[in-house]
């Protein structure tokens, strides 16, 4: 076998003879087995590439360089085949050059622009989204900013005009960027103003400068001339604080004031973005000048500030451009870290968004450096960890006083990590409230789909004295860019010595939050422990004393308190256990807040159960005609337990589908001391959901319970006044008493616990749901005469008389005046005069000797009917109705029988009239 020669080939083994390359196509040796495309000119065995323009292809056809197609390009050089123009987000194409979408548009994907919807703007171009219009703002031009809703005006966001608050309802909003309007107790004046406030002339120095704000009414605006043009002007706003209600003012805005190094600051902006984005060197030179105008940062006007942020991040995008010289990443890293070392007063007046973009230059750097290479300046430092120092959970160290081990990520992951000190990120990461940055700062930015980190941290130097009764909580938090906020969501904290340990899933940046707690009173919280370990017992025993027993488990009333007493049982006891269980230990709190929390509203709903009970028992009786639903308890059943589940579940999930995606929604587990509440560091439900799904329900629960529980009293009160003179009114005192602990009034002391009177009122409310455990005992156990007997009869004893002296005088009485009394006959009504029904045949009564062959019909008023039972007591029963409508009192002389008095069913009366009415509520003695 022989090769082919040059230019000729043969594709498949055992040919007798070569093939000649097409025209076009060479082969620059022998024994080919195919030919190549020359792209150029071909001479011979040499092919001269033709070098085509940018936006140029070769045409094999023409054998020149051809414009490409819309929508395509290509660059200069040998590889001469158009592609495919995509452009970037913020552009669209035109023809075959990608344009920046114009104001009011936005392209987010560089295909397209599209105009902003209605409710949204975007007043630069070449942006990627249109910004939504925030509430308390409008924006009526969608290629223009946002503005601020005027005093008197609100919005609620995706807002093109403000709305005026109706003063017809004389409603009002003293502030600017109002997002409601609020109601005015007084007249509104003339300008539609309800007894505004002024803020103090006040004096407020910044550096060597002081400036003098004039007494301003809240809702206005305070404007002073700036030092270095007095053609600019400070901003300042009076507001009015609705907490406080008084008038205070926000820091000045010093935006349009400018320095002696303005020009100097505007300049190096100008050329930073003149300068080539491939151009290291010119790159590098003007990182260098913004770090070193950022060193007179505390000289300069807060918007000179925001302009080298600005220049710094011009400086950061080009990053992904080129590969970064150490000179200019440390720089830029320079530039921010001086930015941060400002004095507090300047940079506070800083916009929080500005800060934001600070660190995000930071980001960038450390994005940009090669695995295992570290970078200094200042008070920052940037790191990309190597994927050997992440494996196996290794433990790195960044400083001395923090280190990050990665428990999960992936295999080829390599984080980009940096770390601010504590003096630079006090000022770039602000805080709220009494929440302090006590720590360095780190920002993790990994890409993988698992992660999982630990971050160990040392606080740094300790705090000063804190007044009496006071303590520090520390937390470990994670930063929320987007509303400049800190958050504890999904992050735990664990102490190590003087280490803490904080593990987290997602990238951002972590610190060690400082706030001051105040310590619980020890003595409120050992004497809660203690009640309420008796008030356990007590329910344990009241529970024990009545369930074992069918008789009493028959009884409907019964059933009911039985089951209320389970309920506060469990409850307390997990309540109690709850008060081990650490903030930090995420899914041990949550699953213990969500019993706690469900077990608690099971116990209100059995109050409201047994509010109802009562309320039919004693206020609704003789409308019943003793009817009553077999089915009622069961009923209860599945709504006390089954409700309160469904309640609470509903409540987690939605909360857990509005965080999944968004970090800014508040948590729904979170301990006081990170809510910055200034109390002792707690497991329970985070705001608001603690409302919504646990103080909310419960109010209005009690708020029936509290109005069933007045008209209960009401009618008890009234059946005491028109019995016996006598007797006096234990009896009823009792009842209120007994009825008051069952329904959960003691609860209605959990709304007051307020400032000022807020510890007062804790004393209250722990003493009185304390005790509602032997409440209950005494009046379902020890007043209940036939549970007594029972429990005596058990040891073969009887009750001592002590016990039953005080009980079975009044009980027996009652007893007796009702069973003495038999009817015979029909009480029937024929007609109504002045709310008045006649009664037009005769009662006639059994003598008095009879009685106790007579069965008291109240006395199995409370056992649960079955069968043929409650048909029997219907309410088309005449025998049912008969024993309801003429029972009576009986006399208080010795054999002496009244006639029947009369007897309230609705807005009907009942009524002989030759009877004494002493008593018009039969039924209610017995059942007291």
């Amino acid at each position: 076998c022989k090769p082919c020669d040059i230019n000729t080939y043969t594709a498949t083994p055992g040919q007798t003879e070569c093939v000649s390359c097409e025209e076009g196509k060479y082969t620059p040796y022998k024994g080919a087995t195919t030919c190549i495309k020359c792209k150029g000119k071909l001479n011979g065995t040499t092919c001269t590439p033709a070098v085509c323009k940018e936006g140029e292809e070769w045409d094999d056809v023409g054998k020149v360089c051809k414009n490409c197609s819309s929508g395509t390009t290509s660059v200069k050089g040998y590889k001469n085949t158009c592609y495919e123009i995509k452009c970037k987000p913020g552009e669209h194409l035109d023809g075959s050059d990608c344009t920046r979408c114009g104001k009011g548009t936005s392209s987010s994907d560089g295909e397209a622009c599209k105009p902003c919807e209605d409710g949204e703007y975007q007043h630069e171009e070449g942006q990627a989204f249109c910004y939504e219009v925030q509430p308390g703002y409008y924006a009526d031009d969608k290629t223009a900013e946002q503005k601020e809703c005027q005093r008197n005006t609100y919005s609620q966001g995706l807002a093109s005009a403000c709305t005026p608050c109706d003063r017809g309802n004389n409603k009002y909003a003293p502030n600017r960027k109002s997002t409601s309007c609020n109601e005015c107790l007084y007249p509104l004046n003339a300008d539609g103003n309800c007894g505004m406030k002024k803020c103090a002339e006040n004096v407020y120095k910044l550096g060597e400068e002081t400036y003098k704000f004039p007494a301003t009414v809240s809702g206005n605006i305070a404007i002073v001339d700036c030092t270095q043009d007095t053609s600019k002007k400070i901003l300042r706003d009076c507001y009015h604080d609705l907490d406080s209600g008084e008038a205070v003012w926000k820091e000045p805005n010093f935006s349009q004031c400018t320095s002696k190094f303005t020009d100097d600051v505007r300049q190096s902006y100008n050329e930073m973005l003149n300068v080539n984005d491939t151009d290291v060197a010119a790159l590098t030179a003007s990182s260098q000048k913004v770090e070193e105008l950022a060193r007179k940062a505390d000289e300069m006007a807060p918007s000179d500030i925001t302009t080298i942020i600005d220049t710094a991040v011009a400086a950061g995008n080009a990053i992904s451009n080129v590969n970064p010289t150490d000179d200019m990443t440390k720089s830029l890293m320079g530039a921010v870290s001086n930015i941060g070392t400002a004095s507090v007063d300047k940079i506070k007046l800083v916009p929080n968004e500005d800060k934001n973009k600070a660190t995000e230059v930071v980001v960038k750097v450390s994005l940009s450096l090669p695995p295992g290479q570290t970078t200094e300046s200042g008070g920052i430092t940037a790191r990309k960890l190597r994927t050997d120092e992440i494996a196996g959970s290794k433990s790195t160290k960044l400083n001395k006083r923090v280190a990050i081990a990665f428990t999960k990520i992936d295999d080829k992951a390599e984080p980009a990590i940096s770390v601010y000190n504590s003096t630079v990120a006090v000022n770039l990461f602000p805080t709220d409230g009494n929440k302090k940055v006590r720590s360095d700062v780190i920002n993790v930015e990994a890409s993988s789909d698992k992660l999982e980190m630990v971050i160990e941290m040392t606080p740094v130097d300790k705090e000063s004295e804190l007044p009496p009764g006071y303590t520090y909580n520390y937390t470990c938090m994670f930063y929320v860019a987007a509303t400049s906020s800190w958050s504890s969501q999904n992050v735990t904290t664990a102490k190590e010595g003087e280490i803490y340990k904080c593990t987290s899933r997602h990238n951002t940046s972590f610190a060690l939050i400082l706030s001051s707690a105040e310590i619980k009173d020890k003595f409120q919280s050992t004497f809660s422990t203690i009640i309420n370990t008796i008030n356990v017992i007590f329910l344990f025993l009241t529970f024990m004393c009545i369930v074992p027993f069918k008789k009493f488990r028959s009884r409907r009333l019964m059933q009911i308190q039985t089951q209320l007493c389970l309920a506060l049982f469990c409850g307390h006891v997990s309540f109690m256990a709850l008060g081990g269980v650490k903030a930090s230990d995420n899914s041990p709190c949550t699953v213990g807040v969500i019993i706690v929390q469900y077990l608690f509203l099971a116990s209100i709903a059995w109050t409201v159960c047994a509010a109802v009970t009562l309320y039919e028992k004693i206020v609704n009786a003789v409308k019943s005609y003793g009817k009553q639903d077999k089915n009622y308890f069961f009923k209860c059943l599945g709504g006390c337990w089954g409700f309160p589940i469904l309640f609470v579940m509903a409540g987690y999930l939605c909360w857990y589908v509005m965080a999944r995606d968004n970090p800014t929604i508040p948590p729904y587990i979170a301990d006081s001391a990170s809510l910055g509440k200034g109390e002792e560091s707690t497991c329970w439900v985070g705001e608001p959901w603690k409302y919504i799904t646990f103080m909310v329900p419960i109010w209005l629960c009690l708020l029936v319970n509290v109005i069933l529980f007045v008209m209960i009293a009401r009618i008890i009160i009234k059946a005491g006044k028109s019995g016996s003179s006598n007797r006096g009114h234990a009896r009823e005192i009792k009842a209120l008493l007994s009825i008051s602990f069952t329904v959960g009034v003691p609860w209605l002391v959990s709304p007051l616990m307020i400032n000022p009177v807020a510890q007062f009122f804790q004393w209250v409310f722990i003493i009185f749901t304390g005790i509602q455990g032997p409440v209950m005992f005494v009046c379902f156990v020890i007043f209940q005469e036939d549970v007594l007997t029972n429990l005596f009869e058990l040891v073969g004893k009887q009750p001592p008389a002590v016990l039953l002296a005080s009980k079975s005088k009044s009980s027996k009485a009652a007893a007796s005046e009702v069973s003495s009394v038999k009817p015979t006959s029909v009480v029937t009504r024929v007609e109504r005069k002045d709310d008045v029904i006649e009664i037009n045949k005769a009662t006639e009564y059994a003598a008095p000797g009879e009685e106790n062959n007579q069965e008291n019909i109240y006395s199995k008023l409370d056992e649960q009917p079955t069968g043929s039972d409650a048909d029997h007591n219907s309410e088309n029963s005449v025998a049912s109705k008969n024993h309801y409508e003429t029972t009576a009192f009986h006399g208080d002389g010795e054999g002496d029988v009244p006639p029947p008095p009369a007897v309230e069913q609705g807005e009907d009366v009942y009524e002989n009239r030759s009877a004494d009415a002493k008593s018009v509520y039969p039924h209610v003695p017995q059942l007291v």
